[in-house]
């Protein structure tokens, strides 16, 4: 039971990291594109899909870390106003709710990673299906 939640700890350290480093390699990929562009008229061909593959994955992972340790937005305006039980039940329907379209992103989004699988990102030569798999890896 050890080594399985060092595994779990391991996998989950990494997409935290990930989340926290996606954002800073962006930064940097962004100000080294205008940079070559304004000053040596020059721009690296890969330097645009490597930033929309790092804006989609560290977006969702950052998703998923954040419902994770409940930092989503939430609007109290009428639940604050209702009682202790009421406000549990409603919890649950949410928690619910949330589960299913959680399990509807990962049905669907590998038959849509499947089909996306087909094509390539033109400049990294990288498959499409690894802006789809994303969102698929967020909702499980």
């Amino acid at each position: 039971m050890k080594t399985l939640k060092r595994i779990a700890l391991a996998i989950d350290s990494f997409f935290e990291t990930f989340a926290l480093v996606g954002p800073l390699a962006m930064i940097l990929i962004v100000t080294m594109q205008v940079l070559t562009r304004k000053l040596l008229h020059f721009v690296f061909f890969w330097s645009e899909e490597v930033t929309l593959l790092l804006l989609i994955w560290f977006s969702f992972m950052g998703i998923a870390i954040g419902f994770r340790e409940k930092l989503h937005l939430g609007i109290d305006t009428f639940t604050s106003k209702w009682p202790a039980p009421v406000n549990r039940m409603l919890d649950k329907i949410i928690y619910i709710s949330i589960f299913i379209f959680g399990c509807y992103l990962v049905y669907y989004g590998w038959d849509f990673t499947k089909i996306m699988n087909e094509s390539e990102l033109p400049a990294t030569g990288r498959r499409t299906a690894s802006c789809t798999l994303s969102c698929r890896s967020a909702a499980s």
